[in-house]
């Protein structure tokens, strides 16, 4: 879904090196005619991390992503974890809603673009 949703090759890839991060999690929803939502966890230095959340174009607005997200809050705090971030492209508005709506708030704005890799040493 990845590969597809961002025109990128690696999404296998990314996915086993999230998979191999402490505490990873991975919940699907899944309704009757398919894919409902989707959202992968993990901690890191002390923190719950949510690095992806997805909800189905059929499904949205219906609060996939809200359950997704308070599931995510109560693993992180069953694991002990007391903070939690996300990142979240400012051009997708109904993410940046959805990660509102769940509490988290603006810290720091990045430039980071999907299909390109940048080295930052040069």
């Amino acid at each position: 879904r990845y590969d597809a949703l961002f025109a990128r090759g690696d999404g296998a890839a990314q996915l086993k090196a999230m998979q191999a991060k402490e505490g990873f999690s991975r919940t699907v929803m899944v309704a009757p005619s398919g894919l409902a939502g989707e959202i992968l966890v993990w901690a890191e230095d002390g923190e719950g991390v949510i690095g992806h959340l997805y909800t189905a174009p059929p499904f949205r607005r219906q609060g996939v992503a809200r359950y997704l997200l308070d599931l995510a809050r109560r693993y992180f705090l069953d694991a002990g974890l007391q903070t939690s971030r996300m990142d979240v492209w400012q051009r997708l508005l109904p993410a940046c809603r959805a990660a509102s709506a769940a509490g988290f708030r603006p810290v720091q704005n990045l430039k980071e673009y999907a299909a390109i890799d940048i080295d930052w040493e040069e």
